[in-house]
């Protein structure tokens, strides 16, 4: 596409992050990012997608940035938190494929699709699966899509209901008044960490982040994160998302959308529900607990909780726990539901 017309959209997408920003409404950048560029997309009848590097980009800038919260005591405390979460993500799971089959009974949808399509996040193993299990992946990516954006447009009721009750100190307002005089000189370690991983292709998502993790780690003080740079990263994955719908699967898909949609409300209400549980079972605060359990979204979750006082590199390391468990887990379980089917 030409390059012009990504200059419109990306205007387009920050002019929807700025009034979002004015309305003071929760993550402004990522949700005006999302819906201006949605808007832009289906006003201008062009289905195009958002180029490949968007994704990762925004995973380094935001990466770096989570990075500035791992101190050794928030790991600590992040151990005790799993006896129960694992558990509680496991059911999550099962719920999931059982929501599923309900919605393909009622609907009549293919049962494969439906529970697959109900899967809270890991989208990667999620296609896999679909691929060797003849499920119609077309599809499957379509309701991901939509489900992640009903999860963007529930985080800021979900940060307005739990962030005031809170217990967590509010660390990046704390981050932001620490010293003002550390030193930006920092950011050019992760810089390089960058530069380094462009040479091996498997390090280039991690090094900078990874590189920002250790240092923090190791005592250093880096200087207050940018917030041009932090607006950015929020456009870019913002634009990722909103780009990603097709109209012409959503057109073809009509009958399926609608009932995906209300289930999907139901599973993000019991996930709610579940991160209660967690909070009260264990030392996070109700929001970060709320934030672990929403089915996917990585780095929205993550910035949500960090926007709002929680914690976010709990927020974070949970949801990739779950992510693993959905990888390794979901296939034996829809393994042991294929070979009961007549």
């Amino acid at each position: 596409m030409p390059f012009d017309k990504w200059i419109i959209i990306s205007g387009f997408a920050a002019a929807g992050g700025a009034l979002f920003s004015l309305l003071q409404l929760p993550l402004p950048w990522l949700l005006g990012a999302v819906c201006f560029s949605f808007i832009w997309k289906w006003s201008t009848k062009q289905d195009i997608d958002a180029p490949d590097f968007f994704k990762p980009a925004a995973f380094i800038l935001l990466g770096t940035y989570f990075a500035l919260y791992l101190h050794s005591d928030t790991l600590i405390k992040t151990i005790p938190i799993l006896p129960v979460y694992l558990p509680l993500s496991l059911m999550m799971i099962v719920l999931s494929l059982l929501l599923g089959l309900l919605m393909a009974s009622r609907f009549h949808m293919n049962k494969k699709t439906s529970m697959l399509g109900l899967v809270p996040g890991a989208q990667s193993a999620v296609l896999m699966i679909s691929e060797k299990h003849g499920g119609r992946t077309a599809l499957i990516m379509l309701l991901h899509s939509i489900r992640r954006l009903l999860v963007l447009v529930s985080l800021p009721v979900l940060v307005l209901l739990f962030s005031a009750d809170t217990s967590a100190s509010a660390s990046l307002e704390l981050f932001r008044q620490e010293d003002q005089n550390a030193s930006y000189w920092w950011y050019v370690i992760p810089a390089l960490a960058l530069t380094a991983g462009f040479l091996h292709k498997s390090l280039l998502l991690p090094a900078a982040p990874l590189a920002m993790g250790l240092l923090v780690l190791s005592g250093f003080q880096p200087a207050p994160y940018p917030e041009s740079v932090l607006a950015a990263a929020q456009l870019l994955l913002g634009m990722y998302i909103g780009l990603r719908l097709k109209r012409k699967d959503l057109s073809s898909s009509k009958k399926h959308a609608l009932p995906f949609t209300a289930f999907a409300l139901l599973f993000i209400a019991l996930s709610v529900a579940a991160g209660l549980l967690l909070s009260l079972l264990t030392p996070l605060d109700r929001l970060s607990g709320v934030m672990s359990m929403t089915p996917g979204g990585l780095l929205e979750t993550g910035f949500a909780a960090s926007e709002a006082g929680g914690n976010p590199v709990s927020v974070i390391m949970l949801q990739l726990i779950r992510f693993l468990l959905v990888f390794y887990t979901l296939p034996l379980l829809i393994g042991w539901y294929l070979r009961r089917l007549p």
